[in-house]
C-alpha cells in the first residue's frame, strides 16, 4: 500500500532562511584566514609531509563544510514546524469552524411537525454536532448574543450550551446575524460553514441587505410551522380621554391574526367571511 503521508511545515517562510547556507560555502571556497610564510633553508625532507598533510586538511574542510551546512538546515528546518499531513484525510487533520445560528425568538415557540420549532432547531443543532470530527470548532449566535457564546465550542460543548438555551424577546434581522459571524470570524482562517436554523419572519428575514461572506458555506434552514396562527396587539386605548382617581375605566384592545383570516375589534375570526 502507498503511504500519503507528506511532510508539510507550520511556517513555510522560514524555509527561505536555508539560503543561509551559502555562508560556510563562501568561507570554504575563499578561506579567509591569512597565511604567514616560513623561509627554510632545505624542505627535501619535508615535501612528502607537507603532501599528506594537505590531503588530510582537505578532507577534514570538506567534514567541517557538510557538518555547517547541515546544522544550519537544521535549525532552519525545525523552526519551519515540520509534520506529517495525510492527504486522504486532509479535511479531518485541520479544524473546521462551525457556526450555527439557532433563532430563539418568541415565534419559534409555534408548534412544528415534532413539538415547537424552537426544539426542532435544537435537535438539528444536535445533529450537525454529531456528524463532525472531534476536532471542530462551533460557535453559537442566538438572538441574545451574549459574550459567552464569542469564544469557540468543542462538540461536546456546544450541545450543552444548546441543552440550556431559552426563548428570547429580543428582535433581530438575518443582516445583524450576518454581521456578528463576521466579527466573531474576521481573524479565523480555514474552512467556516454556517447553518442558519429560523422560521424567517418577514420582519426580521431581510435577505435582500445580506452581503455573504466568500470563505463561508452557508445553509438556510426553514422551519415551518403547521399552522400559521399569529394573533398580535395592534393597538389599545381607553373608553375615555379623562381620568378621575378612583373611576374605573375600559381598555379596548385590538387584535389582529394574520395566519387566519379577517379580525373585528372584538376579537380574531380566522374563518370569518
Amino acid at each position: 500500500m502507498i503511504s500519503c503521508d507528506l511532510m508539510e511545515f507550520l511556517y513555510p517562510g522560514i524555509l527561505f532562511a536555508l539560503s543561509a547556507l551559502a555562508i560556510p560555502i563562501i568561507v570554504h571556497l575563499f578561506n579567509f584566514r591569512r597565511h604567514r610564510l616560513v623561509y627554510f633553508s632545505r624542505i627535501a625532507l619535508l615535501k612528502n609531509l607537507v603532501q599528506q598533510t594537505s590531503k588530510t586538511n582537505r578532507l577534514k574542510h570538506l567534514i567541517i563544510l557538510m557538518l555547517r551546512m547541515l546544522a544550519i538546515a537544521a535549525l532552519v528546518i525545525a523552526f519551519a514546524g515540520p509534520y506529517l499531513a495525510n492527504k486522504q484525510n486532509e479535511s479531518y487533520s485541520k479544524e473546521n469552524l462551525i457556526v450555527v445560528y439557532l433563532d430563539n425568538s418568541l415565534s419559534m415557540s409555534l408548534k412544528g411537525g415534532k413539538g415547537s420549532l424552537f426544539d426542532e432547531a435544537r435537535q438539528l443543532a444536535f445533529d450537525i454536532a454529531g456528524s463532525v470530527h472531534k476536532n471542530d470548532r462551533f460557535l453559537l449566535v442566538t438572538n441574545d448574543m451574549l459574550p459567552k457564546h464569542e469564544y469557540t465550542f468543542t462538540p461536546d460543548e456546544f450541545v450543552r450550551e444548546v441543552a440550556s438555551l431559552g426563548m428570547s424577546t429580543r428582535p433581530v434581522t438575518v443582516s445583524m446575524i450576518f454581521e456578528r459571524m463576521s466579527q466573531l470570524t474576521r481573524k479565523e482562517s480555514g474552512s467556516k460553514s454556517a447553518f442558519l436554523l429560523s422560521d424567517y419572519q418577514k420582519t426580521s428575514a431581510d435577505l435582500d441587505n445580506l452581503e455573504p461572506d466568500s470563505l463561508f458555506r452557508h445553509f438556510f434552514v426553514h422551519l415551518k410551522p403547521q399552522s400559521y396562527q399569529n394573533i398580535f396587539i395592534d393597538s389599545c386605548w381607553l373608553d375615555s380621554p379623562v381620568l378621575y382617581p378612583g373611576q374605573s375605566v375600559s381598555l379596548m384592545v385590538r387584535l389582529f391574526n394574520e395566519g387566519g383570516g379577517r379580525c373585528k375589534e372584538s376579537g380574531c375570526f380566522p374563518n370569518d367571511k
